[in-house]
């Protein structure tokens, strides 16, 4: 989904909870994906980056934590593990959640 100059990698709204989840997606560079996953709290409650496994020891987790930003870890067998679970965004714009919502559900 497209975000100003951003594309955000995976989007997705849970009518059950009422909440949309914005997911950043990089190798490498997650100074990088924090920056992005900071913009994308402007039109989700919760943002996750997701990162190889090999790369989370380079990470600053306590600045994730600080900034909301959840991350996840993806593991050689194809595993998924959360190491910091996201927490409600401060920045949300309803306009920009609502939008995308509505687009997701036409």
């Amino acid at each position: 989904m497209p975000f100003y100059e951003y594309r955000i990698d995976l989007f997705g709204y849970s009518r059950s909870a009422d909440q949309c989840l914005a997911i950043e997606m990089k190798l490498q560079k997650w100074q990088r994906a924090l920056q992005q996953a900071l913009i994308y709290q402007m039109c989700s409650e919760l943002v996750s980056i997701v990162l190889p496994s090999a790369t989370l020891a380079r990470i600053d987790v306590d600045a994730l934590r600080r900034c909301r930003v959840g991350l996840i870890g993806v593991y050689p067998s194809g595993a998924c593990r959360e190491v910091v679970v996201p927490r409600l965004s401060s920045e949300l714009r309803m306009h920009y959640r609502n939008a995308y919502i509505e687009e997701l559900c036409s």
